[in-house]
């Protein structure tokens, strides 16, 4: 019988746990002292200190993950955790009224030396764990069983990222039997990785029964990419593990900044264009019999029916309430609704749907209820972009893909512009989607 030697990954992620909240203590410290020219601080600093760090350890689960990913991914995580830790702070001393009890001064510092802190111990750590495994005292010598389409992308992770510490010193087929007993008893394996599909249940127990008088560690990689994923991953259900194929970012701290996000600019949106909003309903009394706010049914997240509204640009509704997509030179759009639909101008009514809680600045657009029931029988993964708030604008709008969808393929390329949106969604990526929308997305060909 091999003996495995002890995994340090589980000592050296608590031992970043620690070393974080060092960090976030001794960059207050150090603030303070620049600031105040004294390390000892007041209550109220050291409750705000021992408050960041219960934060930082919620939200930044993720940036422990040791083996996975390089330095620049690190860098990445580590940076947004401390971003959303500043923001709940600064979100909670507002509500609180004491935000004045503390130095602005203090405050940037301590953003500031806590991220330097970060990325200089976490650059330590990095090198530290690549010199180790070029020398092999942190070296895990990996047997891949089984063919899949990820395999390859396991060894090449594996060979270009020597400080992760694994090296996979072969590669067997399932009925390779006497390999692999050959391998287990002449080569000091640490880990196998059993590659299967979901197909392949008797040959994975058929691997582990060999390894049972074996202490080497065995994990099972599913090879999941036939299925149509979005954020798919492992978890934790009541204490069960299971595989995630379709689901939604917006939960946790997510929903928190999301919420955070689509409350401050709605309001700061609307402030700035009340005048805009009341120049343009008066316009379109003038110039039209009819409501000025047009509202119709769409489908929001999870699929619930809201109302969305709109400023009316159209003579008539449609007949039969049939909806019926406007087209290029539609007689039923008015004047100044082609104005109005050309500039995007007939949205802005949609920042009390985001103000009301039924839609988000950034998302999927939301299309007719009539559409979707149609669509979804017709574009595979259609409802996944349903599992996020719909949007005033999104990455599918910037990138090119409005207007009439005529042809089936149109929809298809605005659904996996949506799907992607939903897959890779940060703050940033909204961010930098409202900005794009500011100053390229309000006009363009598609939109009449």
């Amino acid at each position: 019988m091999k003996f495995q030697r002890r995994d340090p990954q589980s000592i050296l992620g608590s031992a970043i746990y620690i070393l974080d909240m060092v960090m976030i203590s001794v960059a207050a410290y150090l603030a303070h002292y620049l600031k105040f020219n004294v390390f000892a601080m007041e209550k109220e600093y050291v409750i705000a200190v021992i408050f960041a760090v219960l934060v930082h350890i919620i939200v930044s689960d993720k940036v422990y993950m040791c083996r996975d990913g390089g330095l620049v991914s690190v860098y990445k995580r580590v940076f947004f955790s401390w971003v959303i830790v500043v923001n709940v702070i600064f979100t909670v001393s507002v509500l609180t009224s004491t935000s004045g009890d503390f130095s602005r001064v203090w405050f940037s510092y301590w953003i500031g030396i806590s991220i330097i802190l970060f990325f200089i111990y976490r650059y330590c750590l990095f090198k530290g764990l690549f010199y180790i495994g070029i020398d092999g005292i942190n070296k895990k010598r990996v047997l891949i069983v089984g063919r899949c389409q990820v395999q390859q992308e396991l060894v090449r992770r594996a060979s270009s990222s020597n400080w992760t510490g694994f090296s996979v010193i072969g590669i067997l087929g399932f009925n390779e039997t006497s390999s692999i007993e050959q391998m287990l008893d002449t080569t000091n394996l640490d880990e196998v990785w059993v590659c299967a599909s979901f197909q392949n249940n008797d040959n994975i127990q058929k691997v582990i029964s060999m390894f049972k008088l074996s202490t080497v560690t065995i994990r099972i990689i599913q090879d999941i990419s036939s299925l149509s994923l979005l954020n798919g991953g492992h978890s934790s259900i009541l204490g069960l593990p299971a595989i995630d194929v379709t689901v939604s970012k917006m939960s946790g701290i997510n929903l928190l900044v999301k919420w955070l996000e689509d409350k401050s600019l709605s309001i700061g949106i609307l402030i700035l264009i009340l005048p805009i909003l009341l120049a343009i309903a008066v316009a379109i009394k003038i110039t039209s019999e009819g409501p000025v706010i047009f509202k119709q049914k769409r489908h929001g997240w999870n699929g619930k029916v809201i109302d969305i509204y709109k400023f009316r640009t159209m003579k008539n509704a449609s007949p039969n309430n049939v909806v019926v997509q406007a087209t290029i030179y539609d007689v039923r759009i008015t004047p100044l609704g082609t104005f109005l639909r050309k500039y995007s101008l007939d949205e802005l009514p949609q920042f009390f749907n985001v103000l009301f809680g039924d839609m988000s600045i950034v998302g999927p657009r939301p299309h007719a209820t009539q559409h979707n029931e149609d669509y979804m029988q017709r574009i595979k993964s259609y409802m996944l972009r349903h599992k996020v708030k719909p949007g005033i604008t999104g990455w599918a709008q910037i990138s090119g893909h409005r207007g009439e969808t005529e042809l089936d393929s149109k929809m298809i390329s605005r659904v996996e512009h949506d799907l992607y949106y939903i897959e890779k969604w940060s703050l940033w990526l909204d961010i930098s989607i409202v900005f794009k929308t500011i100053f390229v997305g309000f006009r363009h060909k598609n939109a009449y």
